[in-house]
């Protein structure tokens, strides 16, 4: 948002001290009063629940209208992104303010492929949440712990830092969100097996791999004799 040439007085009625205040414009909407020096200026402070008539924060990103049913991302409305433009698209457009053109599109899809991957510790996670854990909850707890993973790479004050893990966060979280859904605690347990056996994730399935081959019966050996 810029200073408008225009400011706002109010005027304290009780004691006829008036103090004046910047409007501020942004690219899109109403403007916004700067009412920071509200309580120096005449020892007021607002009441607004739910901020129906308060911008708790300056965004570059989003613009949302509740009343009009207007949501929009670096400019573009929300209903033309989901018409035309792909998942990786919009996380760029978030990231970097434009839609891509299709080198940087590919270099971005390289580099969150090569993120998708979560390390194996993580799956005891869902093993210890209940059978009626809330999907959303789940998530949550999973993304949390990816700190505790990655805390040596974690630099707010760096660029490179803060991208890094704007990457990883879009790669990881479709893969959390699929380890979610065939969770052991919301899966039958026979079906939950099934499914580990079928891609060799079951302990036990280990095992008995393991124990038919040493019971097997070992191969005959077929001297050769030397040449000479």
């Amino acid at each position: 948002m810029s200073k408008a040439n225009k400011t706002v007085t109010i005027t304290d009625n009780a004691t006829g001290k008036q103090a004046e205040f910047p409007v501020l414009e942004g690219t899109d909407g109403p403007g916004t009063i700067d009412i920071r020096s509200l309580y120096k200026e005449l020892g007021y402070f607002t009441f607004d629940p739910g901020f129906v008539s308060t911008g708790s924060c300056e965004s570059t990103i989003t613009f949302i209208d509740g009343d009009e049913g207007r949501l929009a991302y670096r400019g573009y409305p929300i209903e033309q992104l989901a018409e035309k433009s792909t998942y990786d698209e919009v996380c760029y457009l978030l990231l970097y303010g434009e839609l891509p053109t299709t080198a940087e599109l590919d270099k971005f899809k390289a580099s969150i492929k090569e993120h998708k991957m979560l390390d194996e510790k993580m799956r005891r996670f869902f093993f210890g949440f209940p059978t009626d854990a809330h999907p959303m909850a789940m998530l949550e707890s999973t993304v949390g712990a990816l700190a505790a993973f990655y805390h040596e790479q974690i630099d707010v004050h760096d660029p490179v830092s803060r991208e890094l893990a704007a990457h990883r966060l879009i790669a990881k979280i479709p893969t959390i969100a699929s380890w979610v859904f065939i969770s052991p605690t919301r899966w039958a347990p026979r079906s939950w097996s099934t499914w580990l056996i079928s891609r060799a994730w079951s302990p036990a399935a280990h095992i008995r791999t393991r124990s038919r081959t040493r019971n097997s019966s070992p191969r005959p050996r077929t001297r050769r004799s030397a040449a000479r």
